[in-house]
């Protein structure tokens, strides 16, 4: 039997995980209220709240203009080289399910709730403690974070640090903002304008994907990662989640490897974080028992 193509198992994936994200439920009126109540408290309100709301303004924005189909054409390489390097766990898996159900829950909390093809919330079976997203909604945390994590809320902020990434379209600003080429710069230009087309676009997408992934595996710039934190904090607290649940993550993750991430992190990542949450004036709601006890069961089935 051939072994089936790198294109073939990211096709695979993303197919999964849009049917494990989407799959119908028992409601006719919403057929996300599964998933809403499965995650409960009042991010489990405002789920089964907003998802028809904003799947309309999704469809709306992507017919709107071309620009968030190459966005995801860009996003999908990038995912597929990451899946090169570590598998998914399977997407009927507890851990995915469950992890997929907080990732839809962060992302329906942003301002970007659907992009092109929706969300996809992908864990990989990898030690190293890491979390990362591509341009067009891929968002990724390996298996080592979430032993890392000590509660859902913790999960929620570091989900809510790459949908922040993904809202803010951080994947394509880096390119922009980066000492890049005037080459690279009509690359972006030819997208913009939806001239890059038939068999030119391959052409285009792979050097701008590369870039891309160049960015996603070193962080992008201190102010994009900044960014991304202050949305974290905005999205958990819309949320019900505690917004200072990623505090304690920085604080952890920098005893445990010695920096904040990878070389765009800003060196006072935990003090402008903390004036974040200063700033916001974000209480520390009551914990949820139904999110105790399911963490603590994703956590216990892990491999």
């Amino acid at each position: 039997m051939n072994k089936p193509s790198l294109h073939c198992l990211i096709a695979a994936t993303v197919v999964a995980a849009a049917v494990m994200a989407f799959a119908p439920a028992a409601s006719a009126q919403n057929p996300f209220s599964a998933i809403g109540d499965a995650i409960g408290g009042k991010g489990g309100q405002i789920f089964n709240q907003t998802t028809g709301t904003a799947q309309k303004l999704g469809e709306a924005s992507s017919k709107a203009q071309a620009g968030p189909r190459y966005e995801y054409l860009v996003g999908y390489r990038v995912a597929a080289r990451l899946l090169g390097h570590s598998k998914p766990l399977p997407f009927d898996s507890a851990v995915s399910k469950y992890v997929n159900q907080v990732g839809q829950t962060v992302a329906l909390g942003s301002a970007f709730p659907y992009p092109y093809r929706g969300f996809y919330f992908i864990v990989l079976e990898n030690p190293e403690v890491n979390a990362f997203a591509t341009p067009g909604g891929f968002v990724f945390v390996t298996t080592g974070m979430v032993k890392f994590l000590r509660n859902e809320d913790e999960l929620a902020a570091i989900l809510g640090h790459e949908v922040g990434h993904v809202e803010l379209h951080h994947g394509m600003r880096a390119i922009q903002e980066g000492a890049q080429t005037k080459a690279m710069g009509g690359l972006l230009q030819d997208l913009a304008s939806d001239t890059s087309v038939g068999s030119n676009l391959g052409q285009v997408l792979g050097p701008l994907s590369d870039e891309v992934y160049k960015s996603v595996l070193n962080g992008y710039s201190s102010d994009l990662e900044a960014e991304a934190d202050a949305r974290s904090a905005e999205i958990c607290a819309k949320l019900g989640y505690d917004p200072s649940a990623l505090l304690g993550v920085l604080e952890r993750f920098r005893a445990y490897k010695g920096n904040y991430g990878g070389a765009g992190y800003p060196e006072q990542r935990a003090q402008i974080y903390a004036g974040k949450i200063q700033q916001g004036q974000y209480g520390s709601p009551a914990p949820v028992p139904d999110r105790v006890g399911r963490f603590a069961d994703a956590l216990s089935r892990l491999p």
